[in-house]
């Protein structure tokens, strides 16, 4: 019985697990957000049968104590579950193209957390009082040796997956680009992340590896601020310039109102490198723009994506 539930939950977590580490996904998205919330309930099962294993068994803790570890577990779970609920209307509010992302995302964590909240309650309640109900348990060799051989196949294809993404990653395609995810580290080393316009100052650079999703991933982004007092022309002629050496070519990009105008090159299937100007007026005022009086803010950015993925 203790293995029935065990492969219930446990052979689905090693298989997403595997599937995500396999393929790079990131664990911070369905469905492999939910590996490290199922892994207790798989692991549970043949630890209730191992304790039966110990002499004392489990005679001090009885049902009441399995009813208090219970609602314990459904208040914490019940509380993050409140918290994210009044979160999912200000998540509306975002400006930054993300609110409805973010609003499904937090649903989907409520309606997650309260039903793992339900299910607490009467797992932790069986799971205690079947415990400590169980007088004979298995024979000790056996259920030890089918534990090994478990925790080794798990191991074993958790293992093989983790090699595979490592191998994918260090895998580089026809440009030069890993096939898994690229990360933070590659992306900084790469010419174009650190490609600034001469005559620029106030330079402020982030740098982010790719989140990879079922859906459409984050790309790698490697986003630069500056300010310069020279002729707004010369700066994108300065980059179309250096990229057209490197094999970039000019492509269309749909601006923003607080855009004066932007550039767009792209190289390959899955690198992009987007310039551009703000308006000196109108949108109140850029962090650091105190400090450059008389001069235009440019931003430029560098993104690289999954395979496959449509982005221009």
């Amino acid at each position: 019985m203790a293995w029935a539930l065990a492969a219930i939950m446990g052979v689905p977590v090693v298989a997403i697990a595997a599937w995500g580490l396999a393929g790079g996904y990131s664990f911070k998205y369905l469905p492999f957000l939910l590996v490290p919330y199922a892994v207790p309930f798989a692991v549970a099962p043949p630890l209730a049968a191992l304790l039966t294993q110990l002499p004392g068994r489990l005679r001090s803790i009885g049902v009441p104590a399995g009813v208090v570890l219970a609602v314990v577990s459904f208040g914490a779970s019940g509380i993050a579950a409140l918290a994210l609920l009044f979160t999912v209307p200000l998540s509306l509010l975002d400006d930054s193209g993300h609110a409805m992302d973010n609003f499904i995302s937090l649903l989907l964590a409520s309606i997650i957390t309260l039903t793992y909240a339900a299910v607490s309650v009467v797992f932790v309640i069986a799971l205690i009082s079947g415990a400590r109900a169980w007088t004979g348990g298995p024979a000790p060799g056996t259920f030890l040796r089918t534990l090994a051989l478990a925790t080794a196949s798990a191991s074993v294809v958790i293992g093989i997956a983790a090699a595979v993404g490592a191998l994918n990653i260090a895998r580089l395609d026809a440009h030069g680009i890993p096939v898994g995810p690229a990360g933070e580290s590659w992306l900084a080393a790469r010419p174009e992340s650190s490609l600034i316009y001469p005559d620029a100052d106030g330079i402020s650079t982030t740098v982010g590896g790719e989140e990879r999703k079922l859906t459409i991933s984050t790309p790698a982004t490697a986003q630069t601020v500056f300010f310069t007092p020279d002729a707004a022309p010369q700066i994108p002629a300065w980059y179309a310039d250096q990229l057209g050496k490197a094999g970039w070519r000019r492509v269309s990009l749909i601006g923003t109102a607080i855009e004066e105008q932007n550039w767009a090159f792209k190289r390959g299937d899955r690198e992009l490198f987007e310039l551009f100007l703000y308006r000196a007026s109108g949108y109140g005022t850029f962090p650091g723009q105190a400090q450059h009086p008389g001069e235009r803010r440019f931003e430029s950015k560098y993104l690289v994506f999954a395979p496959g993925e449509l982005h221009v």
